[in-house]
């Protein structure tokens, strides 16, 4: 509650040069207008010696989430460059090319399976409507919508018990500004 919160573009960050010793982004870079320059902003704002970690998803056959952002996608009838690009950064060396340019080294970089579990459909569906997709296709088709395209697309990944589970794999890396 006593944050400062600041609002900008990732590609265009409202920051002076060298003030922080870590800027983290998971699942973001790739939802910039300019990756690259957005990647050269984090490094402008780190002082030298300081870490960029980033995170994205792996492939999308690698995802089980990947039937949830289809799914979402489907009723959204916007241009294919309207900046939803979720795994436009996820192939392998996808995180590591942005590095060099942006004037960061590779520290150490690597991968993480992990799953979205959720105690019920309900919290997985409202977890999902929070995320780029979910605000996305609530814009274009309403809440509603995005819910019931939601429930059902979560069917396969719920236990007996209701509770949900998603296989996923991150990409990570984590880079030093000298």
């Amino acid at each position: 509650p006593d944050g400062t919160f600041l609002e900008g573009e990732m590609d265009a960050l409202p920051l002076p040069d060298e003030q922080f010793d870590v800027v983290t982004s998971v699942n973001g870079f790739q939802f910039a207008l300019d990756p690259a320059n957005a990647f050269a902003e984090a490094a402008r704002v780190l002082v030298p010696g300081g870490r960029l970690a980033a995170a994205t998803f792996a492939e999308p056959e690698r995802n089980e989430g990947t039937a949830l952002h289809l799914a979402m996608k489907a009723m959204v009838d916007e241009p294919a460059d309207d900046g939803y690009v979720p795994y436009a950064l996820s192939s392998p060396g996808g995180l590591e090319r942005m590095l060099g340019p942006a004037g960061v080294r590779l520290s150490t970089a690597g991968e993480v399976p992990l799953a979205w579990t959720y105690p019920d459909t309900d919290t997985a569906v409202r977890a999902l409507l929070a995320s780029a997709g979910g605000a996305r296709s609530a814009r274009a088709v309403g809440e509603q919508r995005v819910r019931e395209a939601l429930v059902a697309a979560l069917e396969p990944f719920q236990d007996p018990a209701g509770a949900v589970s998603i296989r996923n794999v991150f990409r990570y890396v984590i880079a030093v500004k000298d």
